[in-house]
């Protein structure tokens, strides 16, 4: 499943700021490990 590659970075980004949906974003970035 590497169609949103570009989308990865957003979700790395967003996972240093976003520590309250840390778990939600663990999950949707863990598809793009």
């Amino acid at each position: 499943m590497r169609l949103r590659t570009p989308r990865r970075e957003n979700c790395v980004r967003r996972r240093m700021r976003a520590s309250t949906a840390a778990s939600s974003l663990d999950r949707y970035c863990s598809s793009f490990s």
